[in-house]
């Protein structure tokens, strides 16, 4: 029993992580495709609350999808710390047993690896969930093709992205608790360290917040631009990042224009497919009549 409430509180853990990732992913990626691509004069509601807007689109559709992602990371977590229940309460076992010791720490290593693999690639999952409205399994394959289509990009992307997030986590509580210490010990305190500790925690887990914030709007608009130079040609892309990625301006304006057409003929074969059977029901209810 206790183990099924500890499931379900990583459970919901994972699960509230999930839902705020997907719709950060998907105001960030509404940005990149409307508000800085210019088309986003039909789309008042949402510019004005992109946050709001977006966690409603997650909380309506995808909520199934954020359950899926979230159980299994929550299920690795609950391995992993069995592992580390088991590991503990064996210690005296282990000192007699090399094997035994060695075979633990091989499962805590790869139930660890296995974790941060999932964790990986539901991050970019939810990002496809967000942007393209698919299903979760769907988008951990389109996760897979798009990794294995740019490794590179994809290795360096994360190593900048880390070091952003390390040096942010660390820097921060520092400063901050250095700052009341030394506010404090300008005053005569009698013992700065104490409260000095305490910001230094509170800012940590306001950087950590801000950290994670900063990862999914690098990951989504790096998924975006890759999406925007393969479908569009660099339609949404500012100047710099369309040199980054070596596409001439020109192209773009003309791939955005075949995906206009494309849209429009799109847009006219279904609205006659709906005429079409409009009219064949028509026909069908005046037979049926006479």
């Amino acid at each position: 029993m206790l183990t099924y409430h500890f499931l379900g509180f990583l459970w919901t853990v994972a699960l509230i992580k999930a839902i705020a990732w997907t719709a950060i992913a998907g105001a960030v990626s509404f940005w990149y495709f409307f508000i800085s691509g210019g088309g986003a004069a039909e789309f008042e509601v949402q510019i004005q609350r992109p946050i709001s807007g977006s966690l409603y689109r997650v909380l309506r559709y995808h909520v199934g999808s954020c359950c899926f992602g979230a159980f299994c990371v929550a299920l690795c977590q609950l391995i992993r710390y069995m592992l580390a229940c088991v590991s503990y309460y064996t210690k005296d076992l282990q000192d007699s047993n090399f094997l035994l010791k060695l075979a633990l720490c091989c499962a805590k290593c790869a139930i660890y690896c296995l974790e941060k693999t999932i964790e990986f690639i539901s991050n970019y999952g939810y990002i496809y969930v967000a942007i393209e409205g698919m299903s979760f399994c769907s988008a951990c394959h389109e996760t897979f093709k798009f990794v294995f289509s740019n490794p590179a990009q994809t290795a360096v992307n994360k190593t900048v992205e880390k070091l952003l997030v390390f040096t942010i986590t660390l820097t921060t509580p520092i400063v901050c608790a250095f700052a009341c210490w030394a506010s404090l010990n300008a005053q005569d305190f009698l013992n700065p360290l104490y409260p000095s500790a305490l910001i230094f925690v509170i800012a940590f887990f306001i950087a950590e917040s801000i950290a994670t914030l900063f990862e999914c709007t690098i990951d989504t608009i790096y998924v975006c631009s890759f999406r925007d130079a393969k479908e569009f040609g660099g339609k949404f892309m500012t100047k710099e990042l369309r040199d980054a990625f070596g596409l001439d301006e020109a192209v773009a304006e003309k791939e955005a224009t075949k995906t206009q057409v494309a849209g429009e003929a799109s847009q006219r074969i279904k609205r006659a497919s709906t005429g079409l059977q409009m009219n064949d029901s028509a026909t069908l209810k005046g037979n049926a009549s006479i």
